[in-house]
């Protein structure tokens, strides 16, 4: 998503990673946060990120939760 002229990008693999670049897609970071569901915005500069995991026992489940871009770490998870 493109968000407070940023791109977010959430990614599948092993760590799952959110990756945030400029306008240009120059890398401004590379984080070890689980967005690989999506991200969205949302108003007041937070952002919509999903998660989820499979298992053979449970099957699959997911969690959607809100955070605001930070610095140093990211994302900084709101409280509900």
């Amino acid at each position: 998503t493109f968000a407070q002229g940023r791109w977010y990008f959430g990614c599948y693999g092993k760590p799952q990673q959110l990756l945030i670049t400029d306008t240009d897609f120059r890398m401004l970071g590379r984080h070890n946060w689980d967005c690989s569901l999506g991200i969205e915005t949302l108003p007041g500069g937070r952002l919509l990120f999903a998660t989820g995991s499979c298992s053979d026992s449970t099957g699959c489940n997911g969690k959607i939760r809100t955070a605001i871009p930070d610095a140093q770490a990211g994302l900084k998870l709101l409280t509900p």
